[in-house]
């Protein structure tokens, strides 16, 4: 401010940095209901003459500056758009103490909670406060002012919904009693579209009507943030419904999840949806089944392109629904039609995921015994060792070498069957073997001694390799061990 200014210095010309911690505090009695909430502040008008900072006359509506003497009229439809708008915003969010803040020329500093004195800003008693707010008239102590609250002019209610009294002084003070709801103060909070991110800091403290009604006027990335951090089941049911399917994926991410969420989701259109429906872990074994006829009924589902398959899948990136339906823990507790229905897919990727599945029931195996289809001898091969021992010879001497393979891979067959897969005439399959942590020591010294490198090197590397002895290496040169 310019020398010789009787308000000292001039005021920041802008606002320190809000903490987040500070956007919002639950705790003030002025977020909790309509009781009467008293705004106190100080307004300082540039001069049009030299741009100095001036304490405006607000009660005569005169503006005179103490740098270059310049006067002219100042009216409240001028200056009442300004304390109305994001700085009014700024002090209903935040704690008692606000800073300064500079709105396209006045400076304007507005706090809630204490009260002072507008000219001076001492602080006033609760009791000169009371009687203000009953209509009396009070003196400051400090500066010797005296204020009167009355009912505000029809330009600043106006602009201020729910102001019941005012007080404006000769040095530019100004004093509000207002009585405001919860949802009018978020509603006056989130005016400035830069400020609507505090629904995704704090989405439990905002008014649930309020948040529903909004959802439509956030971004989608904003509402993609904010869904797995919603726990009101009427919330995550209006984002179930949202016309993005990153929102709809990103909502299966949430810790908890009402059933009904779960049961809109089911009959999504979009893989992205159904394949973080699929790995929910606490889905019902009604809902896998509706998920798996979902899956095998009607065309595949559409696939979304773009940024949302890194941002939603994470580590899921590329499992697709019936996949991770059948490699998920939820697989043991499926009804026999839902088990039925993802072998009946043909996929391989299905098959194999139910292969190494080992939650996949035992009476399911027996049911698929008599298939001949080449998805359902996967799984009974990775699954053998639940097998009767007619059906684990069939297998052995099956013509498909993938079939051996996966009987090879087997830990949990016996080393008798392990030992006639280790002189199976297709390397894959003695590869398998080689790999196998329960394949007998014989077999393994003698897969060791092939003429192949890399099955004696998978031999070599099994965790149940041991060196042969002088006796042992005898035996193996004339086949009589393994």
């Amino acid at each position: 401010m310019p020398q010789g200014s009787p308000l000292g210095p001039a005021p920041p010309l802008e606002a320190p940095p809000i903490r987040r911690r500070d956007r919002l505090d639950p705790a003030a009695p002025a977020q909790r209901g309509p009781e009467p909430m008293v705004v106190w502040g100080q307004l300082w008008w540039p001069c049009p003459a030299c741009g100095a900072p001036v304490s405006p006359a607000l009660a005569s509506e005169a503006l005179r500056c103490g740098a270059c003497g310049a006067e002219g009229p100042l009216s409240i439809d001028a200056w009442a758009p300004h304390v109305a708008g994001p700085a009014f915003a700024d002090c209903l969010s935040q704690r008692p103490t606000a800073p300064g803040y500079r709105v396209g020329g006045p400076w304007l500093r507005l706090s809630r909670g204490d009260a002072a004195c507008g000219s001076c800003q001492a602080p006033w008693s609760d009791d000169a406060v009371d009687g203000l707010i009953g209509g009396l008239a009070a003196e400051c102590s400090a500066c010797g002012a005296s204020a009167q609250l009355g009912p505000p002019p029809a330009a600043l209610l106006a602009q201020i919904p729910g102001l019941r009294l005012s007080c404006l002084t000769e040095s530019g003070g100004i004093v509000l009693v207002l009585e405001l709801s919860a949802g009018a103060r978020w509603r006056a909070l989130l005016a400035d579209r830069r400020r609507r991110r505090i629904l995704v800091d704090r989405p439990g403290a905002a008014p649930l009507g309020l948040l529903r009604r909004l959802l439509r006027r956030l971004p989608a990335h904003l509402r993609g943030e904010l869904a797995p951090a919603a726990r009101r089941p009427a919330l995550q049911r209006a984002l179930a419904r949202d016309l993005s399917a990153e929102v709809r994926a990103n909502l299966l991410c949430a810790r908890r999840l009402d059933p009904a969420v779960i049961d809109l989701l089911v009959d999504d259109e979009v893989e992205i949806v159904l394949n973080n429906v699929a790995g929910r872990p606490d889905l019902s074994p009604s809902q896998g089944l509706a998920l798996a006829r979902r899956l095998a009924a009607g065309p595949p589902p559409r696939a979304v392109e773009g940024r949302t398959f890194v941002t939603v899948l994470n580590s899921a990136l590329g499992e697709r629904p019936a996949e991770r339906l059948a490699a998920g823990r939820l697989l043991g507790e499926l009804p026999a039609e839902a088990l039925d229905l993802l072998l009946s897919m043909g996929d391989e990727r299905v098959s194999r995921a139910l292969a190494r599945n080992p939650l996949l029931p035992e009476a399911a195996l027996l049911r698929w015994v008599d298939r001949d289809d080449p998805a359902a001898q996967r799984v009974l091969a990775a699954h053998a060792h639940r097998l009767p021992d007619a059906d684990q010879d069939r297998l052995l001497n099956a013509e498909d070498w993938s079939l051996r393979e996966l009987l090879g891979a087997n830990p949990g067959l016996d080393a008798e069957r392990l030992q006639r897969l280790g002189r199976d005439p297709s390397l894959l399959v003695r590869l398998s073997v080689a790999r196998n942590p329960s394949a007998p020591l014989g077999t393994l010294q003698r897969l060791g001694r092939a003429d192949n490198a890399e099955l004696r090197a998978e031999a070599r590397a099994n965790p149940g390799w041991a060196a042969p002895s002088p006796l042992e290496r005898l035996r193996l040169m004339f086949g009589l061990r393994g």
